[in-house]
């Protein structure tokens, strides 16, 4: 009965909760700021980084790609011992960055093997792809038992289906070894696919929450995940949209800061020399 009651409440307190956190979080941080139990180091460096890397990028656009650019970062974002590295103003949410990595790596492994697919399939797939494919690939993936070979033994089994004849055993086993080989971190499709996904999820903040027109999802080989990509792009955008709300004053003070520097590192990049 108390439990009903507490929680009778707390849903009643919800909207209020989620209408004051942004405040209650910049108290909180500034509060521990002031009292020198947190640092902006991390953060400075991590923003003032992204600025150098992207210096034709308006500042909000800088903002999303620095932090996809951590995302997809697994050592970073997943290693306990890194956790110092993490801008302090994201370590509230070292969970969800971790979570979004791995669906990150799921989406880059999907885009991958569906491509595959196709290759095996030919022209067969066109028109059936996702429908037959797409939902059992994705549950394989987040299905912690899985491995490569309880997905390659899938594809295989889809294959016959679409082809209307079961794949030959040589075929599958064709199928194993070009698995392995392709899901490696260095093979050269994978990381392309990598780098699709990462640049489509920039291309989702900075638009607002929108992906790219189908036929360049589909140039790109990523149609067929345009579903799962949206999903987690809007997660990404909600983290996002919370964070920039809550530590907007200190990334605009890091941004002129950084300004500020550059300007007069150039003016005196252009300066005559002093007489000796």
């Amino acid at each position: 009965m108390k439990l009903d009651f507490a929680n009778h409440h707390l849903k009643k307190l919800r909207p209020w909760i989620v209408e004051n956190a942004v405040e209650f979080e910049w108290r909180y941080f500034k509060e521990r700021f002031e009292a020198k139990l947190v640092t902006v180091d991390a953060t400075s460096q991590w923003l003032e980084a992204a600025l150098d890397k992207y210096p034709d990028k308006p500042p909000a656009n800088v903002y999303n790609s620095a932090l996809i650019d951590m995302l997809i970062d697994g050592e970073l974002v997943c290693n306990p011992a890194n956790q110092q590295l993490i801008p302090e103003t994201f370590r509230m949410d070292l969970s969800r960055l971790s979570s979004y990595h791995n669906e990150f790596q799921d989406l880059s492994i999907m885009a991958t093997l569906l491509m595959l697919f196709k290759q095996v399939c030919g022209k067969a797939v066109v028109g059936h792809l996702t429908s037959v494919v797409d939902a059992t690939l994705w549950t394989l993936l987040n299905h912690a038992e899985t491995t490569m070979a309880h997905v390659a033994t899938q594809l295989a089994a889809d294959a016959g289906k679409l082809r209307a004849r079961d794949m030959t055993a040589a075929e599958v086993a064709a199928l194993n070894r070009l698995v392995d080989s392709t899901l490696t971190f260095d093979h050269p499709l994978f990381m392309l696919l990598q780098k699709r996904v990462t640049a489509e999820l920039a291309f989702y903040l900075d638009s607002s929450g929108k992906l790219s027109a189908d036929d360049s999802l589909a140039r790109h080989g990523l149609l067929d995940i345009k579903e799962e990509l949206s999903e987690l792009g809007r997660k990404i955008k909600v983290l996002t949209d919370h964070n920039r709300s809550t530590y907007r004053q200190l990334y605009d003070a890091i941004i002129e800061d950084w300004r500020i520097t550059k300007k007069a590192a150039s003016a005196n990049a252009g300066a005559p020399p002093s007489a000796a």
